[in-house]
């Protein structure tokens, strides 16, 4: 069910919601104006888009000195950014050769 009023009804309607609730009248009821709340998109990610998304975003690891270390923390990353993104589970091989594949060039 949808129910559109006008500012004018929704102030009556809580007037009267207020005076049942409160047993007393309200000195005044005021609904201020808004800004209209931000409607965000949500887009189904493909493994290709998460990957091309990956490759923009983060630097290789082979140009880290501490390569083993930031490899393991960007894997768990790209795992879970993998299932937040596309809903589906990555395998951990697959991971782990997608990042050891991401190199500078």
């Amino acid at each position: 069910m949808k129910i559109t009023l006008t500012k004018q009804e929704a102030e009556r309607n809580l007037e009267t919601y207020f005076f049942h609730k409160l047993k007393e009248a309200p000195m005044q009821v005021f609904i201020e104006d808004m800004k209209p709340a931000r409607e965000v998109a949500s887009v189904p990610y493909s493994s290709t888009m998460v990957e091309c998304l990956w490759i923009d975003s983060i630097p290789p690891t082979d140009t880290n000195p501490n390569y083993a270390a930031v490899k393991i923390g960007l894997i768990k990353l790209y795992r879970d950014l993998y299932h937040r993104l596309t809903g589906e589970q990555v395998s951990l091989v697959r991971a782990k050769n997608f990042i050891e594949n991401h190199k500078a060039h």
